[in-house]
């Protein structure tokens, strides 16, 4: 389904998808998936300019780490607000085409580690951008979970690097991916080769060309 509506919305374009400037690459999934490492991939082979995550920059911000900010919900609510803030004005800021690590997935994190998801989720804002997602235009890949073990850091606490916090996170994502109607195209916990290979044929037959 989502490679024929991505088809479908290259023949919407009269045939314009080949070099189309308005094409916008996200890659969303839980982390530890391997999504950043796809993203610099996909820079590097199409010429592309990439959003980096946009919560590590909002930490820097802040001058904290996420462990500290996560024993306190009401912190996290905020900075986890402005994290979905922050990637909305650095696309906005991007000219198209461009490639994403993450989209609206970040919100996921809002829900799971603390409050006012639905007051974000009914906002003008995140209807307009739930909305672009939606576009022709826009290509969401999710990048499933591997077996590679995640480990935790000072951007990552201990609790995000459980096995089963990463898989919960990946079904929320998919979820709300779903309620949304925003089609995606699921990458599976293959080998990084596999994973490129159906990354490039996708892009490929949407009309991206390799400059490398």
């Amino acid at each position: 389904e989502p490679l024929r509506a991505l088809q479908d919305g290259r023949q919407d374009m009269g045939g314009q998808m080949r070099g189309n400037p308005s094409m916008r690459i996200y890659f969303a999934g839980s982390h530890g998936a391997g999504k950043s490492t796809l993203v610099r991939w996909v820079a590097r082979r199409y010429g592309l300019p990439m959003i980096h995550e946009v919560a590590r920059a909002e930490l820097t911000k802040r001058e904290a780490e996420l462990p500290v900010l996560r024993v306190d919900t009401g912190l996290t609510s905020e900075y986890q607000r402005d994290v979905f803030r922050g990637q909305i004005a650095a696309e906005r800021a991007q000219t198209a085409p461009f490639v994403s690590d993450r989209c609206v997935d970040n919100l996921v994190y809002l829900a799971q580690n603390g409050n006012g998801l639905r007051e974000v989720w009914e906002s003008e804002e995140c209807r307009a951008y739930v909305e672009s997602l939606r576009a022709p235009d826009a290509i969401v890949f999710l990048v499933q979970p591997h077996a590679s073990r995640v480990s935790a850091d000072a951007h990552r606490p201990a609790a995000d690097a459980d096995a089963r916090v990463i898989l919960r996170i990946d079904g929320m994502v998919q979820f709300l991916f779903e309620l949304a109607g925003i089609h995606y195209i699921p990458i599976g916990s293959d080998t990084v080769q596999q994973r490129q290979r159906q990354i490039a044929r996708t892009l490929e037959l949407a009309g991206l060309r390799s400059v490398t």
